[in-house]
């Protein structure tokens, strides 16, 4: 690849230098008569010539890197749209036990159920888009609507409630909290789960988002071998 710029950059400079040559021995631009002088400003011509050949291969260099980030970002962008509106259902569902622990309609909150309730948020909080770390999440740094910020944003919010539920100080003494606290303690983590899975479906609606604008999903056509509406599409051939 360097070698082939090298070899473009020489081109567009002797292109130009012989542009320039030409341009001044043409009538009334120059003569062979002061060759030294024309020589020197043939040189010019391709020295400028070489700059802006040089900061073209740069550009179109850039350009290029540039399109295959973005194409690994929606790569990416794919991938993890499953994995979040997997993890968002999951984390749902478990908020929603949390709910029914508390208060199962008969007016009687039992510990086994809040043990339970926050033992499947914690797994649920475990869910696989949330390995993802810095590193990886940079990788949609290319894409519009800050969805790489976003989306980490959502991750660490996840990850706090996480860290409270799971390791804060209540967690370890849960076992010797008394029903009222543990109804206290779950409902505090329901309403940030809450408010994170709010923030998490806009993150997850902005991926989607883009990932359709690109076309990435397959159509009708390219699935089945005929458009919608398609008159001959279920046309008896026998």
């Amino acid at each position: 690849m360097v070698k082939n710029n090298m070899t473009e950059t020489a081109i567009y400079a002797v292109a130009i230098f012989i542009f320039g040559i030409t341009m001044l021995l043409i009538p009334g631009q120059g003569n062979w008569n002061n060759f030294d002088k024309l020589l020197n400003i043939a040189t010019a011509f391709g020295t400028v010539g070489a700059v802006i050949a040089a900061v073209g291969i740069q550009n179109r260099q850039l350009a290029r890197a540039q399109a295959s980030e973005y194409q690994a970002a929606l790569m990416y962008a794919a991938g993890m749209e499953s994995l979040l509106l997997s993890a968002l259902s999951v984390i749902t569902r478990a908020n929603a036990e949390i709910a029914f622990g508390i208060n199962d309609g008969t007016g009687v909150p039992d510990s086994i159920r809040l043990n339970r309730a926050r033992t499947s948020l914690l797994n649920a909080l475990e869910a696989p888009a949330l390995d993802h770390g810095h590193e990886s999440i940079s990788k949609l740094a290319p894409l519009p609507d800050k969805c790489a910020v976003r989306l980490y944003i959502f991750r660490s919010k996840l990850k706090s409630i996480a860290h409270e539920g799971g390791s804060g100080y209540y967690a370890s003494r849960w076992d010797l909290l008394d029903v009222g606290t543990k109804i206290s303690v779950l409902q505090r983590l329901s309403q940030q789960v809450t408010e994170a899975t709010d923030y998490g479906m806009k993150v997850l609606e902005s991926l989607q988002g883009i990932v359709a604008a690109e076309g990435l999903e397959l159509s009708t056509e390219e699935r089945y071998g005929y458009s919608v509406g398609d008159p001959e599409a279920f046309r008896d051939t026998d």
